[in-house]
């Protein structure tokens, strides 16, 4: 914003005007302004040109060109030095002055030609360094085509320093012979300071033309000017809403930026519990894994202690076998061989002693077997459901082994009865 401001500032200020004043001086009125008090109090940007006093193409074809350098370049200011063009005939060569001085040269001059011959002399010395004085003042502004042989408008004298020009009566040309004839010297003086005054007229009229030409170029440029401030005000509006949509759109991007980085730390939260979750995963699995294998490990020792004890069993219920057919043969002999009986009993007792503790030696380690069994229950009933049917028929089989036990050793009670039944007897 900043930066359209100090554009606008300096669109101004390479396009500040003054305006000039439409009123035009009269060349044939006295009481007129002159056209070069007029450019010298008004500033207006004026191309310098030629002074061209040929035909109207020429003229006409150079006003343009210098109204297009003039719109395409930067106009300087110009300043002319205060001419005055009235004239007081009555006095006498004084050339502008005020004072008596006039009247009294007069009186040289009328005393003695050689007074008049110096006082004019001095006059047109003194017109001579004064035209000068002016031309080297507008020298900036007349371009070296100025020519003095520019053919001259011929002026008419209406009163005291007035005139006009004459385009159909020329006024009478001053001869050296008129001139002294009727004021010597001071006639000529007289006419080039009224060739003098036509010519500063015309450069007024030049100068008015040239006003009123930097007049219209400076309309036109106001026109451009104000052009030029509605574009930069539309282009203003229009980088304002830019600017305001430029901050919408941040504040957006700022938004998506946090959303963004919200999702960020979202997805970084799920992506720490999902490697939670496969850790603990992993460690649960680990876990299962070490569990299963123990269970395993437990299983394949209770299926050989299982084992075992079924060999066990197998044998001793063979032994079992063969000592009751051994005692079934001794029971049959008990009659004939009553010493033999005797040892035998002995044997018998020492045998069902024995029995004894290996019955409850067994029944400890059924009662242990027993317990370690319902431990493996609790832990792997699930897991190994097949092998707690085993068990369980494995306890069927122990029974049905404790009962022949029980049966055995009622037996052999019930054979101890008899041999003292028998020993009784005898």
């Amino acid at each position: 914003m900043r930066g359209t401001i100090d554009r606008v500032k300096l669109v101004k200020s390479k396009f500040s005007f003054r305006r000039v004043s439409t009123a035009t001086a009269n060349p044939n009125c006295p009481n007129s302004r002159s056209a070069s008090s007029i450019i010298a109090n008004s500033t207006v940007p004026v191309e310098p040109r030629s002074f061209i006093t040929g035909t109207t193409a020429t003229a006409t074809s150079k006003q343009t060109a210098t109204t297009t350098k003039a719109a395409t370049e930067p106009a300087p200011q110009i300043r002319l030095a205060d001419v005055e063009t009235r004239l007081n005939m009555h006095q006498f060569n004084g050339l502008f002055e005020a004072d008596g001085s006039g009247s009294e040269r007069l009186q040289q001059q009328n005393g003695g030609s050689h007074g008049a011959d110096r006082g004019v002399d001095e006059n047109e010395r003194t017109t001579s360094l004064s035209m000068i004085r002016v031309l080297n003042q507008n020298a900036d502004f007349f371009p070296a085509t100025y020519s003095t042989d520019t053919t001259l408008v011929p002026t008419r004298i209406v009163s005291n320093g007035e005139h006009s020009q004459s385009q159909s009566q020329p006024a009478p040309e001053w001869s050296s012979a008129v001139g002294h004839a009727m004021t010597g010297k001071s006639g000529r003086v007289i006419h080039n300071l009224q060739e003098d005054i036509a010519r500063l007229t015309r450069e007024c009229s030049l100068h008015r033309s040239r006003a009123e030409e930097a007049q219209r170029i400076n309309e036109t440029l106001k026109l451009q000017l104000q052009n030029v401030t509605d574009r930069l005000r539309n282009s203003e509006q229009s980088h304002e809403a830019h600017l305001v949509s430029l901050a919408r759109k941040d504040r957006k991007i700022e938004d998506l930026k946090v959303e963004i980085q919200g999702e960020k730390d979202r997805r970084l939260k799920a992506e720490e519990d999902a490697r939670r979750t496969n850790q603990i995963a992993a460690q649960e699995r680990d876990e299962h894994n070490r569990v299963f294998a123990e269970a395993n490990e437990i299983a394949g020792q209770a299926r050989n202690q299982y084992e075992t004890l079924s060999r066990t069993r197998s044998k001793e219920r063979a032994e079992f076998q063969t000592r009751f057919d051994s005692l079934r043969k001794e029971l049959r002999e008990l009659c004939g061989r009553e010493v033999e009986r005797q040892n035998q009993l002995t044997r018998f007792d020492v045998i069902i002693e024995q029995k004894n503790r290996e019955i409850e030696a067994e029944r400890e380690r059924m009662e242990r077997f027993g317990r370690l069994f319902k431990e493996y229950k609790e832990q792997s009933e699930q897991a190994i459901s097949g092998l707690v049917e085993k068990c369980k028929e494995n306890n069927g089989a122990i029974d049905e082994v404790v009962e022949e036990a029980r049966e055995v050793t009622g037996r052999m009670k019930w054979i101890m009865r008899v041999k003292e039944e028998v020993k009784g007897a005898e």
